[in-house]
Protein backbone atom coordinates (compact mmCIF):
# COMPACT_ATOMS: atom_id res chain seq x y z
CA UNK A 1 0.00 0.00 0.00
CA UNK A 2 1.50 3.76 -0.88
CA UNK A 3 2.39 6.46 1.12
CA UNK A 4 -1.04 8.29 -0.38
CA UNK A 5 -3.43 5.65 0.24
CA UNK A 6 -2.08 5.14 4.59
CA UNK A 7 -2.62 8.94 4.40
CA UNK A 8 -5.69 8.79 2.97
CA UNK A 9 -7.16 5.87 5.39
CA UNK A 10 -5.56 8.00 8.37
CA UNK A 11 -8.01 10.75 7.58
CA UNK A 12 -10.77 9.19 7.37
CA UNK A 13 -10.13 7.15 10.59
CA UNK A 14 -13.16 9.11 12.29
CA UNK A 15 -15.86 8.25 9.02
CA UNK A 16 -18.69 6.31 10.11
CA UNK A 17 -18.54 3.97 7.22
CA UNK A 18 -14.99 3.00 8.37
CA UNK A 19 -16.00 2.68 12.49
CA UNK A 20 -15.39 -0.62 13.70
CA UNK A 21 -18.80 -2.48 13.69
CA UNK A 22 -18.85 -6.47 14.58
CA UNK A 23 -20.53 -7.32 11.35
CA UNK A 24 -17.15 -5.62 9.62
CA UNK A 25 -14.57 -7.82 11.59
CA UNK A 26 -15.84 -10.53 14.16
CA UNK A 27 -18.90 -11.88 12.12
CA UNK A 28 -17.27 -12.14 8.77
CA UNK A 29 -13.85 -13.67 9.98
CA UNK A 30 -13.39 -17.29 8.77
CA UNK A 31 -11.16 -19.71 9.99
CA UNK A 32 -8.68 -19.53 6.69
CA UNK A 33 -8.72 -15.76 8.05
CA UNK A 34 -7.03 -16.53 11.42
CA UNK A 35 -4.29 -18.91 9.68
CA UNK A 36 -1.86 -16.23 9.80
CA UNK A 37 -2.49 -15.18 13.65
CA UNK A 38 -2.40 -19.25 14.24
CA UNK A 39 1.30 -19.43 12.88
CA UNK A 40 2.55 -16.39 14.59
CA UNK A 41 1.22 -17.39 17.79
CA UNK A 42 2.81 -20.40 17.48
CA UNK A 43 5.93 -18.75 16.35
CA UNK A 44 6.42 -16.77 18.61
CA UNK A 45 5.90 -19.29 21.77
CA UNK A 46 8.66 -21.42 20.21
CA UNK A 47 11.38 -19.81 22.88
CA UNK A 48 9.06 -21.11 25.47
CA UNK A 49 9.39 -23.95 25.02
CA UNK A 50 12.94 -23.68 26.46
CA UNK A 51 11.67 -22.36 29.71
CA UNK A 52 9.69 -25.83 29.53
CA UNK A 53 12.91 -27.53 29.43
CA UNK A 54 14.63 -25.40 31.69
CA UNK A 55 11.96 -26.08 34.70
CA UNK A 56 12.84 -30.25 33.90
CA UNK A 57 16.52 -30.04 32.86
CA UNK A 58 17.76 -30.48 36.25
CA UNK A 59 15.58 -33.63 36.67
CA UNK A 60 18.03 -35.52 33.76
CA UNK A 61 20.90 -34.20 34.98
CA UNK A 62 21.67 -34.41 38.41
CA UNK A 63 21.25 -38.12 38.27
CA UNK A 64 23.57 -38.50 35.48
CA UNK A 65 26.45 -36.12 37.50
CA UNK A 66 25.97 -38.49 40.60
CA UNK A 67 26.92 -41.43 38.74
CA UNK A 68 30.64 -43.21 39.66
CA UNK A 69 31.63 -42.55 35.74
CA UNK A 70 30.47 -38.98 35.70
CA UNK A 71 33.45 -36.17 34.58
CA UNK A 72 31.71 -33.58 37.00
CA UNK A 73 30.93 -34.95 40.64
CA UNK A 74 28.06 -33.55 42.56
CA UNK A 75 26.82 -33.66 45.86
CA UNK A 76 24.19 -32.24 47.74
CA UNK A 77 24.18 -28.74 48.28
CA UNK A 78 25.36 -28.38 44.38
CA UNK A 79 22.34 -30.88 42.97
CA UNK A 80 19.81 -28.31 44.97
CA UNK A 81 21.91 -25.31 43.53
CA UNK A 82 21.66 -26.46 40.02
CA UNK A 83 18.22 -27.35 40.34
CA UNK A 84 17.23 -23.86 41.94
CA UNK A 85 19.08 -21.35 40.57
CA UNK A 86 17.26 -21.58 37.75
CA UNK A 87 14.40 -19.90 39.34
CA UNK A 88 15.66 -16.83 40.92
CA UNK A 89 17.16 -15.99 37.32
CA UNK A 90 13.90 -15.97 35.56
CA UNK A 91 12.32 -14.08 38.30
CA UNK A 92 14.96 -11.42 37.49
CA UNK A 93 14.70 -12.05 33.85
CA UNK A 94 10.57 -11.79 34.14
CA UNK A 95 10.90 -8.18 36.02
CA UNK A 96 13.12 -6.47 33.00
CA UNK A 97 10.65 -8.23 30.41
CA UNK A 98 8.21 -5.34 30.36
CA UNK A 99 10.63 -2.46 29.96
CA UNK A 100 12.59 -4.42 27.31
CA UNK A 101 9.82 -5.43 25.23
CA UNK A 102 8.38 -1.68 25.34
CA UNK A 103 11.43 -0.29 24.20
CA UNK A 104 12.96 -3.15 21.25
CA UNK A 105 9.81 -4.32 20.74
CA UNK A 106 7.62 -7.80 21.23
CA UNK A 107 9.16 -9.82 18.30
CA UNK A 108 12.86 -8.20 18.38
CA UNK A 109 13.36 -9.31 22.14
CA UNK A 110 11.86 -12.61 21.21
CA UNK A 111 14.45 -13.31 18.81
CA UNK A 112 17.40 -11.59 21.10
CA UNK A 113 16.41 -13.68 24.03
CA UNK A 114 17.59 -16.82 21.53
CA UNK A 115 20.67 -15.81 22.28
CA UNK A 116 21.36 -16.68 25.74
CA UNK A 117 19.60 -19.41 25.55
CA UNK A 118 21.98 -20.50 22.98
CA UNK A 119 25.11 -19.64 24.89
CA UNK A 120 23.49 -21.14 27.77
CA UNK A 121 23.17 -24.59 26.08
CA UNK A 122 26.58 -24.75 24.41
CA UNK A 123 27.95 -23.72 27.61
CA UNK A 124 26.71 -26.79 29.17
CA UNK A 125 27.47 -29.14 26.69
CA UNK A 126 30.85 -27.76 27.13
CA UNK A 127 31.30 -27.28 30.68
CA UNK A 128 34.03 -28.66 32.93
CA UNK A 129 33.01 -28.00 36.16
CA UNK A 130 29.85 -27.05 38.31
CA UNK A 131 30.88 -23.03 37.72
CA UNK A 132 30.32 -23.55 34.15
CA UNK A 133 26.42 -24.96 34.88
CA UNK A 134 25.79 -22.85 37.60
CA UNK A 135 26.61 -19.78 34.55
CA UNK A 136 24.57 -21.09 32.18
CA UNK A 137 21.74 -22.17 34.17
CA UNK A 138 21.65 -18.27 35.31
CA UNK A 139 22.02 -17.45 31.76
CA UNK A 140 19.26 -19.77 30.34
CA UNK A 141 16.94 -18.68 33.63
CA UNK A 142 17.08 -14.98 32.42
CA UNK A 143 15.88 -15.88 28.78
CA UNK A 144 13.30 -18.11 30.65
CA UNK A 145 11.84 -15.35 32.42
CA UNK A 146 11.47 -12.89 29.26
CA UNK A 147 9.67 -15.32 26.93
CA UNK A 148 6.34 -13.98 29.16
CA UNK A 149 6.91 -11.80 26.20
CA UNK A 150 4.96 -14.15 23.92
CA UNK A 151 2.09 -13.50 26.13
CA UNK A 152 1.88 -10.05 25.27
CA UNK A 153 2.04 -10.64 21.70
CA UNK A 154 -0.24 -12.79 20.90
CA UNK A 155 -3.16 -11.04 22.95
CA UNK A 156 -2.00 -7.97 20.51
CA UNK A 157 -2.03 -10.05 17.40
CA UNK A 158 -5.04 -12.71 17.76
CA UNK A 159 -8.54 -11.51 17.33
CA UNK A 160 -10.76 -11.69 20.35
CA UNK A 161 -12.95 -14.86 18.96
CA UNK A 162 -9.57 -17.26 19.30
CA UNK A 163 -7.59 -15.06 21.92
CA UNK A 164 -7.93 -17.38 24.57
CA UNK A 165 -7.36 -20.13 22.36
CA UNK A 166 -3.67 -18.90 21.28
CA UNK A 167 -2.92 -17.50 24.56
CA UNK A 168 -3.08 -20.91 25.84
CA UNK A 169 -0.37 -22.26 23.45
CA UNK A 170 2.06 -20.70 25.99
CA UNK A 171 1.51 -23.44 28.77
CA UNK A 172 1.28 -26.18 26.15
CA UNK A 173 4.52 -24.65 24.54
CA UNK A 174 5.79 -25.63 28.69
CA UNK A 175 4.24 -28.51 28.68
CA UNK A 176 5.95 -29.65 25.37
CA UNK A 177 9.46 -28.63 26.57
CA UNK A 178 8.87 -31.02 29.46
CA UNK A 179 7.83 -34.08 27.00
CA UNK A 180 10.97 -33.08 24.82
CA UNK A 181 13.43 -32.97 27.38
CA UNK A 182 12.12 -36.20 28.53
CA UNK A 183 12.07 -37.76 25.27
CA UNK A 184 15.58 -36.59 24.29
CA UNK A 185 16.68 -38.10 27.60
CA UNK A 186 15.92 -41.92 26.13
CA UNK A 187 18.78 -41.85 23.47
CA UNK A 188 21.28 -38.80 24.60
CA UNK A 189 23.53 -37.81 27.03
CA UNK A 190 23.10 -34.27 28.94
CA UNK A 191 25.80 -33.26 26.80
CA UNK A 192 24.37 -33.95 23.52
CA UNK A 193 21.01 -32.90 24.68
CA UNK A 194 22.34 -29.48 25.06
CA UNK A 195 23.93 -30.05 22.11
CA UNK A 196 20.40 -30.06 20.61
CA UNK A 197 18.46 -27.75 22.83
CA UNK A 198 21.37 -25.12 20.83
CA UNK A 199 20.33 -26.06 17.44
CA UNK A 200 16.79 -25.63 18.24
CA UNK A 201 16.67 -22.57 19.93
CA UNK A 202 19.32 -21.50 16.45
CA UNK A 203 16.64 -22.12 14.07
CA UNK A 204 13.93 -20.42 16.70
CA UNK A 205 16.01 -16.98 15.40
CA UNK A 206 15.11 -17.75 12.29
CA UNK A 207 12.06 -18.94 12.10
CA UNK A 208 10.47 -15.92 14.76
CA UNK A 209 12.29 -13.23 12.14
CA UNK A 210 9.65 -13.99 9.50
CA UNK A 211 6.57 -13.20 11.69
CA UNK A 212 5.76 -9.60 11.85
CA UNK A 213 5.80 -7.22 15.07
CA UNK A 214 3.31 -6.26 16.94
CA UNK A 215 1.00 -3.33 14.85
CA UNK A 216 0.28 -1.95 18.60
CA UNK A 217 3.81 -1.73 19.38
CA UNK A 218 4.04 0.20 16.10
CA UNK A 219 1.60 2.47 17.05
CA UNK A 220 1.93 3.17 21.05
CA UNK A 221 5.36 2.30 21.83
CA UNK A 222 7.60 3.05 19.13
CA UNK A 223 10.10 6.07 18.67
CA UNK A 224 8.86 6.09 14.87
CA UNK A 225 5.13 5.38 15.85
CA UNK A 226 5.00 4.32 12.26
CA UNK A 227 1.40 3.80 11.19
CA UNK A 228 2.55 2.36 7.90
CA UNK A 229 4.79 -0.39 9.84
CA UNK A 230 1.29 -1.16 11.51
CA UNK A 231 -0.42 -1.32 8.53
CA UNK A 232 1.71 -3.61 7.14
CA UNK A 233 1.81 -5.55 10.01
CA UNK A 234 -1.88 -6.11 10.17
CA UNK A 235 -2.05 -6.88 6.68
CA UNK A 236 0.29 -9.85 7.34
CA UNK A 237 -2.36 -11.00 9.91
CA UNK A 238 -5.53 -10.23 7.86
CA UNK A 239 -4.83 -11.20 4.39
CA UNK A 240 -7.88 -10.04 2.86
CA UNK A 241 -7.98 -6.51 1.93
CA UNK A 242 -11.64 -5.45 3.77
CA UNK A 243 -10.34 -7.00 7.48
CA UNK A 244 -6.98 -5.22 7.31
CA UNK A 245 -8.54 -2.00 6.74
CA UNK A 246 -11.34 -2.87 9.47
CA UNK A 247 -8.63 -3.20 11.75
CA UNK A 248 -6.29 -0.61 11.14
CA UNK A 249 -8.66 2.09 11.68
CA UNK A 250 -9.96 0.09 14.78
CA UNK A 251 -6.58 0.28 16.15
CA UNK A 252 -6.46 3.79 14.99
CA UNK A 253 -9.12 4.83 16.88
CA UNK A 254 -8.40 2.93 20.37
CA UNK A 255 -4.52 4.54 19.99
CA UNK A 256 -5.95 7.85 19.83
CA UNK A 257 -8.57 7.58 22.69
CA UNK A 258 -5.66 5.92 24.71
CA UNK A 259 -3.83 8.79 24.35
CA UNK A 260 -6.72 11.27 25.13
CA UNK A 261 -7.11 9.58 28.70
CA UNK A 262 -3.24 9.85 29.36
CA UNK A 263 -3.49 13.81 28.47
CA UNK A 264 -6.48 13.89 30.47
CA UNK A 265 -5.03 11.87 33.66
CA UNK A 266 -1.37 13.83 32.92
CA UNK A 267 -2.89 17.32 33.38
CA UNK A 268 -4.48 16.46 36.82
CA UNK A 269 -1.28 15.18 38.19
CA UNK A 270 0.67 18.82 37.22
CA UNK A 271 2.29 20.18 40.21
CA UNK A 272 1.86 16.99 42.78
CA UNK A 273 5.53 15.81 42.88
CA UNK A 274 6.21 12.58 44.57
CA UNK A 275 8.93 10.54 45.06
CA UNK A 276 8.58 6.42 43.67
CA UNK A 277 8.15 5.62 47.13
CA UNK A 278 5.54 7.27 48.10
CA UNK A 279 4.08 7.06 44.79
CA UNK A 280 4.15 2.86 45.76
CA UNK A 281 2.60 3.21 49.24
CA UNK A 282 -0.10 5.75 47.91
CA UNK A 283 -1.28 2.58 45.37
CA UNK A 284 -0.61 0.02 47.82
CA UNK A 285 -3.24 1.35 49.85
CA UNK A 286 -5.97 1.27 47.61
CA UNK A 287 -8.31 -2.33 47.94
CA UNK A 288 -7.86 -2.93 44.53
CA UNK A 289 -4.11 -3.35 44.93
CA UNK A 290 -3.34 -4.56 48.22
CA UNK A 291 -6.27 -7.39 48.53
CA UNK A 292 -5.47 -9.05 45.11
CA UNK A 293 -1.94 -8.67 46.12
CA UNK A 294 -2.45 -10.57 49.31
CA UNK A 295 -4.51 -13.38 47.99
CA UNK A 296 -2.09 -14.06 45.34
CA UNK A 297 0.74 -14.05 47.71
CA UNK A 298 -0.85 -17.13 49.55
CA UNK A 299 -2.15 -18.82 46.46
CA UNK A 300 1.60 -18.96 45.24
CA UNK A 301 2.75 -20.11 48.55
CA UNK A 302 -0.01 -22.95 48.69
CA UNK A 303 0.73 -23.51 44.56
CA UNK A 304 4.92 -24.39 45.73
CA UNK A 305 3.88 -26.23 48.96
CA UNK A 306 1.88 -28.75 47.33
CA UNK A 307 4.77 -29.89 45.48
CA UNK A 308 3.83 -29.86 41.60
CA UNK A 309 7.22 -27.89 40.94
CA UNK A 310 8.99 -29.59 43.32
CA UNK A 311 8.07 -33.41 40.73
CA UNK A 312 9.50 -31.46 38.29
CA UNK A 313 12.60 -30.77 39.13
CA UNK A 314 13.39 -33.88 40.86
CA UNK A 315 11.62 -36.46 39.04
CA UNK A 316 14.50 -38.98 38.41
CA UNK A 317 14.89 -38.95 41.83
CA UNK A 318 11.91 -39.50 43.38
CA UNK A 319 11.30 -42.19 41.11
CA UNK A 320 14.87 -43.41 42.60
CA UNK A 321 14.01 -43.32 46.08
CA UNK A 322 9.99 -44.67 46.02
CA UNK A 323 12.17 -48.30 46.23
CA UNK A 324 14.83 -49.96 45.60
CA UNK A 325 13.00 -52.39 42.69
CA UNK A 326 11.26 -49.16 41.39
CA UNK A 327 12.74 -48.43 38.39
CA UNK A 328 13.66 -52.00 37.71
CA UNK A 329 10.05 -53.00 37.76
CA UNK A 330 8.68 -49.78 35.85
CA UNK A 331 10.92 -48.39 33.17
CA UNK A 332 12.46 -45.18 34.68
CA UNK A 333 12.12 -44.06 31.05
CA UNK A 334 8.73 -45.06 30.34
CA UNK A 335 7.32 -43.07 33.42
CA UNK A 336 8.68 -39.77 32.73
CA UNK A 337 7.57 -39.88 29.18
CA UNK A 338 4.04 -41.06 30.66
CA UNK A 339 4.47 -37.74 33.56
CA UNK A 340 5.52 -35.40 30.41
CA UNK A 341 2.61 -36.52 28.13
CA UNK A 342 0.48 -36.49 30.39
CA UNK A 343 0.91 -33.08 31.25
CA UNK A 344 1.08 -31.78 27.70
CA UNK A 345 -2.47 -33.53 27.28
CA UNK A 346 -4.17 -32.08 30.45
CA UNK A 347 -2.27 -28.88 29.39
CA UNK A 348 -4.50 -29.03 26.33
CA UNK A 349 -7.62 -29.76 27.91
CA UNK A 350 -7.49 -27.02 30.20
CA UNK A 351 -6.89 -24.17 27.79
CA UNK A 352 -10.26 -25.57 26.18
CA UNK A 353 -11.99 -25.54 29.45
CA UNK A 354 -10.74 -22.30 30.86
CA UNK A 355 -13.14 -21.14 27.98
CA UNK A 356 -16.23 -22.38 29.46
CA UNK A 357 -15.31 -23.18 33.40
CA UNK A 358 -14.91 -21.22 36.39
CA UNK A 359 -11.55 -20.35 37.45
CA UNK A 360 -12.83 -21.60 41.21
CA UNK A 361 -14.14 -24.44 39.60
CA UNK A 362 -11.00 -26.09 38.01
CA UNK A 363 -9.18 -24.83 41.09
CA UNK A 364 -11.19 -26.65 43.01
CA UNK A 365 -10.79 -29.70 40.85
CA UNK A 366 -6.97 -29.71 40.55
CA UNK A 367 -6.48 -29.13 43.85
CA UNK A 368 -8.72 -31.46 45.53
CA UNK A 369 -7.20 -34.40 42.90
CA UNK A 370 -4.32 -33.12 44.32
CA UNK A 371 -4.70 -34.17 47.56
CA UNK A 372 -6.91 -37.52 47.31
CA UNK A 373 -4.24 -38.97 44.36
CA UNK A 374 -0.75 -37.50 47.16
CA UNK A 375 -2.59 -38.76 50.08
CA UNK A 376 -2.55 -42.25 48.44
CA UNK A 377 0.60 -42.65 47.15
CA UNK A 378 1.89 -41.63 50.49
CA UNK A 379 -0.27 -44.14 52.01
CA UNK A 380 1.05 -46.64 49.63
CA UNK A 381 4.75 -45.85 50.64
CA UNK A 382 3.93 -46.53 54.25
CA UNK A 383 2.34 -49.77 53.44
CA UNK A 384 5.40 -51.29 51.57
CA UNK A 385 7.48 -53.34 52.94
CA UNK A 386 10.82 -53.15 51.03
CA UNK A 387 11.23 -48.73 51.91
CA UNK A 388 14.23 -47.87 53.33
CA UNK A 389 13.80 -44.95 55.41
CA UNK A 390 16.48 -42.31 56.05
CA UNK A 391 17.86 -42.80 52.67
CA UNK A 392 20.28 -40.63 50.70
CA UNK A 393 17.76 -38.89 48.36
CA UNK A 394 20.43 -38.03 45.98
CA UNK A 395 22.99 -40.57 46.02
CA UNK A 396 21.18 -43.96 45.92
CA UNK A 397 21.51 -46.00 43.17
CA UNK A 398 20.10 -48.33 41.30
CA UNK A 399 21.52 -52.10 42.95
CA UNK A 400 23.59 -53.88 40.93
CA UNK A 401 22.57 -57.12 39.13
CA UNK A 402 24.52 -58.89 41.40
CA UNK A 403 23.16 -57.03 44.66
CA UNK A 404 19.83 -57.67 43.15
CA UNK A 405 20.47 -61.48 42.99
CA UNK A 406 21.17 -61.40 46.54
CA UNK A 407 18.57 -59.38 46.97
CA UNK A 408 16.20 -61.40 45.62
CA UNK A 409 17.32 -64.61 47.79
CA UNK A 410 17.05 -62.10 50.88
CA UNK A 411 13.28 -61.29 49.94
CA UNK A 412 12.74 -64.88 49.50
CA UNK A 413 13.07 -65.88 52.65
CA UNK A 414 10.70 -62.50 53.91
CA UNK A 415 8.28 -62.96 51.40
CA UNK A 416 6.09 -65.24 50.05
CA UNK A 417 5.01 -65.25 46.30
CA UNK A 418 1.85 -63.90 46.68
CA UNK A 419 3.27 -60.62 48.74
CA UNK A 420 6.16 -60.36 46.64
CA UNK A 421 3.03 -60.25 43.94
CA UNK A 422 1.14 -57.87 45.84
CA UNK A 423 4.29 -55.20 46.63
CA UNK A 424 4.70 -54.71 42.45
CA UNK A 425 0.96 -53.82 42.52
CA UNK A 426 1.49 -51.69 44.90
CA UNK A 427 4.44 -50.10 43.09
CA UNK A 428 1.81 -49.90 39.59
CA UNK A 429 -0.38 -48.01 41.99
CA UNK A 430 2.09 -45.74 43.52
CA UNK A 431 3.28 -44.74 39.77
CA UNK A 432 -0.15 -44.33 38.77
CA UNK A 433 -1.09 -41.98 41.93
CA UNK A 434 1.73 -40.16 40.97
CA UNK A 435 0.83 -40.01 37.80
CA UNK A 436 -3.09 -38.58 38.95
CA UNK A 437 -1.44 -36.34 41.40
CA UNK A 438 0.02 -34.43 38.22
CA UNK A 439 -2.51 -34.59 36.11
CA UNK A 440 -4.98 -32.44 38.35
CA UNK A 441 -1.79 -30.06 38.98
CA UNK A 442 -1.79 -29.33 35.41
CA UNK A 443 -5.59 -28.60 35.08
CA UNK A 444 -5.44 -25.78 37.14
CA UNK A 445 -2.96 -25.10 40.36
CA UNK A 446 0.41 -24.90 38.06
CA UNK A 447 -1.36 -22.81 35.40
CA UNK A 448 -4.09 -20.63 36.71
CA UNK A 449 -2.46 -18.70 39.45
CA UNK A 450 -0.40 -17.05 36.41
CA UNK A 451 -3.44 -16.18 34.71
CA UNK A 452 -5.19 -14.54 37.18
CA UNK A 453 -2.22 -11.77 37.92
CA UNK A 454 -3.89 -10.38 34.77
CA UNK A 455 -7.02 -10.41 35.83
CA UNK A 456 -6.75 -9.10 39.64
CA UNK A 457 -4.66 -6.19 39.36
CA UNK A 458 -6.09 -3.01 37.53
CA UNK A 459 -4.97 -1.97 34.12
CA UNK A 460 -2.73 1.55 35.48
CA UNK A 461 -0.60 -0.78 38.20
CA UNK A 462 -1.13 -4.43 36.16
CA UNK A 463 2.67 -4.65 34.85
CA UNK A 464 4.41 -3.29 37.86
CA UNK A 465 2.50 -5.75 40.21
CA UNK A 466 3.06 -8.22 37.76
CA UNK A 467 6.56 -7.73 37.66
CA UNK A 468 6.54 -8.24 41.61
CA UNK A 469 4.53 -10.89 41.88
CA UNK A 470 6.40 -12.65 39.35
CA UNK A 471 9.54 -12.06 41.11
CA UNK A 472 8.10 -13.15 44.30
CA UNK A 473 6.51 -16.34 43.23
CA UNK A 474 10.03 -17.34 41.49
CA UNK A 475 11.37 -17.09 45.37
CA UNK A 476 8.83 -19.07 46.49
CA UNK A 477 10.14 -21.55 43.97
CA UNK A 478 13.29 -21.26 44.66
CA UNK A 479 13.25 -21.79 48.21
CA UNK A 480 10.83 -25.03 47.70
CA UNK A 481 13.50 -26.43 44.70
CA UNK A 482 16.33 -25.53 47.15
CA UNK A 483 15.12 -26.84 50.38
CA UNK A 484 12.98 -30.25 48.99
CA UNK A 485 16.28 -32.32 48.95
CA UNK A 486 17.73 -31.08 52.82
CA UNK A 487 13.39 -31.76 53.84
CA UNK A 488 13.90 -35.20 52.45
CA UNK A 489 16.87 -36.37 54.00
CA UNK A 490 14.90 -35.44 57.63
CA UNK A 491 12.29 -36.98 56.78
CA UNK A 492 10.61 -39.95 54.58
CA UNK A 493 8.46 -39.64 51.33
CA UNK A 494 5.41 -40.61 52.88
CA UNK A 495 5.79 -37.31 55.71
CA UNK A 496 6.85 -35.04 52.22
CA UNK A 497 3.46 -36.73 50.47
CA UNK A 498 1.47 -36.15 53.64
CA UNK A 499 2.05 -32.01 53.73
CA UNK A 500 1.90 -31.92 50.06
CA UNK A 501 -2.07 -33.43 50.93
CA UNK A 502 -2.40 -30.94 53.04
CA UNK A 503 -1.18 -27.99 51.38
CA UNK A 504 -3.01 -29.11 48.38
CA UNK A 505 -6.64 -29.06 50.65
CA UNK A 506 -5.49 -25.69 51.92
CA UNK A 507 -4.93 -24.07 48.39
CA UNK A 508 -8.57 -25.33 47.93
CA UNK A 509 -9.94 -23.95 51.24
CA UNK A 510 -7.96 -20.75 50.65
CA UNK A 511 -9.32 -20.09 47.12
CA UNK A 512 -12.63 -21.05 48.28
CA UNK A 513 -13.12 -18.04 50.80
CA UNK A 514 -11.46 -15.48 49.22
CA UNK A 515 -10.85 -15.98 46.26
CA UNK A 516 -13.43 -14.09 43.84
CA UNK A 517 -14.43 -15.95 40.55
CA UNK A 518 -13.60 -13.99 37.21
CA UNK A 519 -14.77 -16.22 34.55
CA UNK A 520 -17.31 -13.89 32.92
CA UNK A 521 -16.36 -10.92 34.20
CA UNK A 522 -14.81 -7.50 32.96
CA UNK A 523 -12.07 -6.02 35.16
CA UNK A 524 -14.49 -3.07 36.18
CA UNK A 525 -16.47 -5.83 37.58
CA UNK A 526 -13.44 -7.28 39.62
CA UNK A 527 -12.11 -4.27 40.97
CA UNK A 528 -15.54 -2.78 42.32
CA UNK A 529 -15.57 -6.10 43.69
CA UNK A 530 -12.52 -5.52 45.70
CA UNK A 531 -13.54 -1.57 46.42
CA UNK A 532 -17.05 -2.47 47.55
CA UNK A 533 -15.86 -4.75 50.16
CA UNK A 534 -13.62 -2.57 51.58
CA UNK A 535 -16.37 0.48 51.65
CA UNK A 536 -18.83 -2.32 53.47
CA UNK A 537 -15.96 -3.31 56.22
CA UNK A 538 -15.38 0.81 56.98
CA UNK A 539 -19.16 1.06 57.78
Amino acid sequence: MTTNEIEQLNVNTESDDLKPRASDGDERLKFRDTIPQIVASCAINLPVIHAGINLTFSSILIPQLTKPESDIQIDLDSSSTVASIVTVSTALGALVCGPLMDRYGRRRLSTIICIPFIFAWLLIALSRNLYMIYVARVLSGIAGGLVTVALVYVSEISNPQYRGMLLCLNSIAVSFGIILTYFLNIFFSWRTMSFIFAFIALITIVIVMQIPESPCWFVSLSRERSNSKALASIEWIYRRRHLSTFYYHQLINSEKLREANFQVATAADVGKRKSLVAKLVKVLKQPQVYKPLIILLFIFLFQQASGSYILIFYTINIFRNLSSNFTERINENMALMLLGGLRLVVSVIASGLSRKCHRKTLLYISSLGMMIFIFIAGTLVRNMDEFSNGRDFLNFQIPSNDSLKVNEIDMAYQLSGQQQQQQEYKEVYLLISILCYISFSSLGVMILPWTLISELFPIEVKGKMSGILVLIAYFFMFFAVKFFPYSLNMYDMEVMFYLFAISSFAFCIFVHYFLPETYGKSLNDIQEYFTTKATQQRH
